[in-house]
């Protein structure tokens, strides 16, 4: 931890590890409390934070897991990722998953330990490429004119303009190095609507 976000830094858990798993990232809540979210196991958890001693309180619990790949589910490989933020007293986890190349999905909940709901229309972001498709015995689905093979892995941000934009890794087709991708996040009766990933000039009325 440190006063400064420049630092110096000082580390609290020498002695063990803070949590299980991979991507960690935090949520705080409105009133004050911090929770943090990762995933090991094919399984997205979340746990209270004890921010001064930089420990989770109690066991963490179970948000979501990934879908049935057998069953052809866009998240059947495995999920990770997370990033919750919060809206109109409604939780949203962005989770991604690399099944079909890499697309992003998001659940609901009225709590931080849920019980969490994916939305029926996963993924809501993203790109898809052949050759993850063929690799995972996926029908490919995606826009064959858009140049990403991959955007996931978000977290969001509120732009000039008020809203809030997701923000993710892509990478561009024939080429391996990740790009910054972004766009406005719109929400029509609690669902949320993005357009993209786009690759063209956007602007932005202010």
């Amino acid at each position: 931890m440190s006063n400064e976000i420049l630092g110096d830094y000082t580390v609290l858990n020498h002695a063990e590890p803070f949590c299980k798993g991979n991507d960690l990232t935090l949520f705080e809540d409105d009133d004050g409390k911090v929770y943090a979210f990762n995933n090991h196991s094919k399984t997205i958890f979340v746990s209270e934070v004890d921010m001064q001693n930089a420990k989770p309180i109690g066991d963490p619990k179970q948000c979501i897991t990934s879908g049935n790949l057998e069953h052809g589910d866009w998240d059947g490989v495995s999920i990770e990722g997370a990033y919750c933020i919060k809206r109109d007293g409604k939780y949203y986890l962005f989770y991604s998953s690399w099944t079909r190349g890499y697309e992003i999905g998001y659940a609901t909940a009225d709590h931080p330990f849920g019980p969490w709901t994916k939305f029926d229309h996963n993924p809501v972001y993203g790109a898809q490429n052949e050759v993850s498709c063929k690799k995972y015995k996926m029908v490919f689905s995606g826009d064959t004119d858009n140049p990403w093979a991959a955007v996931g892995h978000n977290e969001v941000f509120k732009g000039p303009d008020g809203r809030f934009w997701i923000s993710c890794h892509g990478i561009l087709k024939n080429e391996g190095v990740p790009s910054l991708v972004i766009d406005p996040i719109d929400f029509e009766d609690g669902v949320m609507k993005i357009k993209g990933p786009t690759h063209t000039l956007q602007t932005i009325k202010l």
